[in-house]
């Protein structure tokens, strides 16, 4: 029985235990993954963005079609052409209310202090030009090219229409306004000129015209002429408004008689003087 040869075993291979810690080494090295991720793309964002910064400014794209440039003028550049308005507050007048002059108050005045014969035509009035004063522009009004009248008046008118461009000029400076001139549509009409006037529709051009006496102006309120270089400007509004009130000083004086005309857009003004 000693002698019978060892039975031969199978050798088992004992399996390595696992550790009970293992789980939870893996955890941690994942969450070290992703702490170390965060911070590579912390640092990749910062430096494109510090990359982005440093380089220079590209030059935007020009438009294919360019808008038309706006242009300024004048201190604030409001008006391209003018530059800043100027509004002139004064007291608002009823023109027609105040302007109403009648026709015949202006033809009594007219053949009291003006010439004592109507001038029949334009040489008629050359004859007579040494007893009237030539009316020119200007500082503080002009002469529009006259079709139907001649730029005469009589000594009194003359100088009446002077004190309302010197009234109107001092107006405007004590205002700290613009200086403008005021511009004369009509003066001294003839006989030929009334005819003409018939013909063409006017239905203020009458035989007996206070016009035609040499005391007898009209001033328009629709167009006025700036008369110095200033980015400042003024409305017509205004501009009436200032004229009218000069014209209202010398009405209450009793200097001018004034009617207010809408057809025409004048002030129709006969020297009392």
């Amino acid at each position: 029985m000693d002698n019978q040869p060892a039975q031969i075993q199978k050798i088992r291979w004992v399996k390595k235990p696992r550790r009970k810690d293992r789980g939870n080494k893996g955890n941690g090295r994942t969450w070290l993954h992703i702490a170390l991720g965060f911070v590579l793309g912390v640092a990749v964002c910062w430096g494109v963005n510090l990359w982005l910064n440093s380089r220079p400014e590209q030059p935007k794209q020009q438009a294919a079609v360019q808008e038309r440039p706006v242009l300024t003028s004048g201190k604030r550049g409001i008006n391209p052409y003018e530059g800043t308005k100027v509004l002139y507050n004064g007291k608002p007048i009823d023109y027609g209310k105040h302007f109403k002059d009648a026709n015949a108050k202006h033809l009594e005045a007219a053949a009291a202090v003006g010439l004592a014969a109507i001038p029949e035509d334009r040489e008629a009035v050359m004859k007579m030009k040494t007893k009237m004063v030539p009316i020119r522009d200007c500082k503080n009004y002009l002469v529009d090219p006259l079709t139907h009248s001649v730029p005469y008046l009589c000594p009194g008118a003359a100088r009446e229409l002077d004190a309302i461009g010197d009234a109107w000029a001092e107006l405007l400076k004590r205002n700290d306004l613009p200086h403008y001139r005021f511009i004369l549509t009509s003066v001294l009409r003839t006989q030929e000129d009334v005819k003409k006037l018939q013909k063409s529709g006017n239905v203020n051009a009458s035989d007996k015209s206070a016009h035609c006496y040499g005391t007898t102006f009209d001033i328009t309120y629709t167009r006025f002429e700036k008369g110095e270089k200033s980015d400042n400007y003024m409305v017509e509004d205004n501009l009436k408004l200032a004229l009218a009130q000069i014209l209202l000083n010398e009405q209450r004086a009793g200097h001018i008689y004034v009617k207010y005309e809408k057809k025409q857009a004048c002030f129709h003004i006969t020297s009392r003087l």
